[in-house]
């Protein structure tokens, strides 16, 4: 009887085993995670010439450009003076959020570059950051300023340091700010067709301070009309304007975009995203390009590379490759040269400061003499011509009515 009781609990254990091993095999073991896109408004942050001791905070904002929700399971410093923080929660396609960075200069003196490693399901799984600067010694006595790259808008607020008076992003935006910097508004009508003639933009070299203006054309090419419901930069330097009126099928607008380089310094990429009653509503432009500090510039001696941007001044005459416009102010009549380019079609467009076409004009065969455009009913302010020769690429220019 006794032997009989012990074979039984055996059986029961090796019964057991068996149903827990069959239980395990049948887990479903997570696979790797799918990839998106993580897009940075900007991966390095100079923060200027600090006191030693002091503690610096800057927010990469970032926007999850894929298809997959982005995940982000670590984030670390080159060093402990070097700490960053991250979401936990998954961020959405087309949503945003921000790695918080905060250095601490104690002990440190001189130049310094610090690196945070992001990783998350990328391709590839890393995406590096820096932040540089300058620190001295207070005992030095040297002038100390602070060099701040902070915008002014709801996505960066600014708080105060009240240990060392330094202005700092606030490293806990509302979730408003970081969340919904891409579906602010779903358009509730009819889905259209939106088409760029480019989505990106590239203003060469400028000097810091230095304001660009460029447009983006598009056109309506879907079967009902384009609704923009809004338009917005992804920092307070960069400021887009859009039409107001529904662009009816196969016409054309622009999105006008000012970008302020005041305080910026290196490369730059900046996004503006623009939603409308397509599918899907958002669309997204670049505008980049490089910004020097007045000293460096004018000791190299370059010379701006321009492209097709437009620096914010007072000119008396717009050109861009061989299209030319004047008198710039006009408070009558415009001249519009197209040079090199006799006996070819031109389709000619007139945009006002926000993108709403109000004049178009097909010229069946270019001459030698420049073509009239009477501007003198229009609003004074400023407008943009927009200029098609032939099969070459579109041509865009600035010119202000009024004077």
């Amino acid at each position: 009887m006794k032997r009989q009781l012990i074979l039984s609990v055996a059986l029961i254990l090796i019964l057991t085993t068996i149903i827990s091993a069959q239980e395990w095999t049948d887990l479903e073991v997570p696979e790797t995670l799918p990839t998106t896109t993580i897009h940075f408004d900007e991966k390095e942050f100079y923060f200027g010439k600090i006191g030693q001791g002091e503690k610096i905070q800057y927010a990469f904002k970032f926007i999850n450009l894929g298809n997959e929700p982005l995940i982000l399971s670590n984030a670390k410093g080159s060093c402990g003076c070097v700490v960053p923080s991250w979401p936990k929660e998954p961020i959405l396609p087309g949503n945003s959020g921000a790695i918080v960075v905060e250095f601490d200069s104690k002990n440190k003196i001189g130049m310094q570059t610090k690196q945070v490693t992001i990783t998350a399901n990328t391709n590839p799984p890393q995406s590096l950051l820096y932040i540089k600067g300058e620190i001295y010694k207070p005992s030095d006595g040297v002038d100390i300023s602070i060099y701040k790259d902070i915008e002014e808008n709801p996505q960066n607020e600014v708080v105060q340091n009240g240990a060392s008076g330094i202005n700092l992003p606030n490293p806990n935006p509302t979730d408003n700010s970081v969340e919904q910097i891409l579906h602010e508004e779903e358009p509730v009508h009819p889905a259209s067709t939106i088409s760029f003639d480019e989505r990106e933009f590239n203003f060469g070299k400028i000097r810091e301070g230095e304001k660009v203006q460029h447009i983006f054309r598009f056109t309506n090419t879907g079967d009902g009309p384009l609704i923009l419901s809004n338009a917005k930069g992804n920092c307070g330097c960069t400021v887009p304007s859009w039409p107001a009126e529904p662009i009816l099928p196969g016409g054309s607008g622009a999105i006008v975009v000012e970008f302020d380089s005041k305080a910026k310094m290196g490369l730059q990429t900046k996004l503006v995203t623009i939603t409308a009653n397509t599918d899907p509503p958002q669309s997204i432009l670049y505008i980049k390009g490089e910004i020097y500090t007045p000293s460096s510039d004018e000791n190299s001696g370059f010379d701006k590379m321009l492209g097709e941007s437009h620096i914010i001044k007072d000119v008396e005459k717009t050109s861009s490759n061989n299209i030319s416009v004047y008198p710039n102010p006009t408070d009558g009549i415009l001249w519009l040269n197209i040079q090199d380019a006799i006996g070819q079609a031109a389709n000619i467009e007139v945009f006002n400061g926000g993108g709403q076409l109000i004049h178009k004009k097909e010229v069946t065969e270019t001459g030698v003499d420049p073509i009239q455009l009477d501007v003198a009913d229009y609003v004074s302010g400023a407008y943009w011509l927009s200029v098609k020769v032939g099969d070459s690429r579109r041509v865009s220019l600035p010119f202000v009515v009024g004077k």
